[in-house]
């Protein structure tokens, strides 16, 4: 087993955070159609309807609304858990030494876990500026405008 130095360290987060953000942004219509249903369900009342209505407000660009928020939000957090749970892994294994081998599945859970709590605080800021930016498109023109109007009318804490 390696040692965990910065060049490993910036392959593994270069991993996750592109197999994430790309799986993501792939997955970006469906997750634009649901928002839809949540956020509007009067407009949007099931997926083959909201679907119709996405593509005829926006073609097909509309099915990407949000888009940028969700790419920079799952790039971050994928870098974050790869990273994380490379390094958790191995911090609990070798805090139990010989007993590591006993506990291969509770390491693993256990490092998976502490990874995703790390990264779910900049997932929640990239997934707030995904909602507001799919259920408003008209609220900012980029992930910069939506969350400065944001922070702006409505604080910090949003």
């Amino acid at each position: 087993q390696k040692n965990l130095d910065a060049n490993i360290l910036v392959r593994v987060f270069a991993a996750g955070a592109l197999c994430c953000s790309g799986v993501h942004l792939v997955l970006t219509p469906i997750d634009v159609v649901k928002t839809q249903m949540q956020t509007n369900p009067a407009k949007f009342d099931n997926p083959l309807t909201a679907t119709k209505i996405v593509y005829e407000e926006g073609g097909v660009g509309g099915f990407f609304a949000g888009w940028q928020p969700t790419f920079i939000g799952f790039f971050v957090y994928g870098g974050i858990v790869y990273t994380c749970s490379e390094f958790f892994r191995r911090l609990y294994t070798d805090q139990l030494g010989n007993l590591a081998v006993n506990y291969e599945l509770l390491i693993v859970l256990a490092s998976s876990f502490t990874a995703a709590f790390i990264a779910t605080l900049p997932l929640v800021i990239s997934e707030t500026l995904r909602v507001r930016s799919v259920a408003q498109p008209d609220y900012g023109s980029n992930i910069v405008d939506v969350a400065q109007r944001m922070i702006r009318e409505e604080g910090i804490s949003t």
